[in-house]
């Protein structure tokens, strides 16, 4: 069986055969830390730890002897849930000053950052001390793409992000779902 990769935002992440570990206990194209595993013919679960290894999980809930009281039926359930993208541009007018992707709280499940192709710098991105003169910040080249997804009950406040550049009028796109 070859290696499947289910999504970020799905558990398991990565589903595969216990053939597919190699004998140092890594999976070929299995390489994000932190994401579950589903191994399919022996049921059992893993997760990617930091050396690219994995380590057994257990889920949150599992089977057995589990009393979770009474459930209504009765009681209207969502069939789905809509989601939208959302996009945005965010210039830097001053080189040295953060500034911030959206000037309002905003939540999201998912974010990416793209440094545009046409910037003649790095851009920097953090929180609110963003500072292109420190290390408190993620660097991305021109072209370069960041990819931020809240884990399952989580969101991002995407007003809690900002952007320094080596250049005035350097700066980034975005799209966000929520």
């Amino acid at each position: 069986m070859t290696v499947k990769y289910v999504g970020q935002m799905n558990i398991p992440n990565y589903t595969f055969a216990s053939t597919d570990i190699n004998m140092d206990g890594t999976v070929d194209d299995v390489n994000r830390i932190g994401n579950t595993c589903f191994v399919t013919d022996t049921l059992e679960w893993k997760i990617v730890l930091p050396d690219l290894t994995l380590g057994d999980y257990t889920l949150p809930v599992g089977v057995g002897n589990i009393d979770i009281g009474k459930v209504g039926i009765d009681q209207p359930v969502a069939s789905s849930t809509h989601i939208a993208p959302f996009n945005g541009t965010q210039d830097v007018a001053v080189a040295g000053t953060a500034e911030a992707l959206v000037g309002v709280a905003t939540y999201a499940i998912s974010l990416v950052i793209v440094a545009r192709g046409t910037n003649t710098g790095a851009v920097y991105i953090g929180n609110a001390s963003v500072d292109k003169d420190t290390s408190k910040q993620l660097i991305l080249s021109p072209g370069n793409t960041m990819t931020i997804d809240a884990p399952l009950g989580y969101k991002i406040g995407v007003h809690d992000w900002y952007i320094d550049a080596d250049n005035p009028t350097d700066g980034v796109d975005f799209i966000y779902l929520k």
